[in-house]
């Protein structure tokens, strides 16, 4: 957005994982635009084009496994939410 922007960044956790949730209030997001975000975090076709949340999560995958990575929604401030997740301790020790 030109004027009025926000960005929210929450943090969460529990004994097994921690989340980082990033949300902003754009206008432009579209169900388009969300379908084709989050179909491109999904593919594991390695040869395909990435942006840089892509690479992002499939770091996080290949480090942790699943079910950690960026998982993306429509926020409650009607713009993109993205969810990081990756668990709290790694080898018995806390990440």
């Amino acid at each position: 957005m030109a004027k009025n922007g926000r960005i929210v960044i929450r943090f969460d956790w529990s004994e097994t994982e921690v989340r980082i949730f990033v949300e902003d209030n754009g206008n432009r997001l579209t169900d388009e635009t969300l379908q084709h975000i989050g179909e491109a975090l999904a593919t594991s076709d390695e040869q395909m084009e990435t942006t840089g949340m892509v690479n992002i999560h499939r770091r996080l995958k290949i480090t942790f496994g699943d079910p950690f990575g960026l998982y993306v929604s429509r926020g409650e401030l009607g713009g993109l939410q993205v969810i990081i997740c990756f668990p709290r301790k790694r080898g018995g020790e806390l990440v």
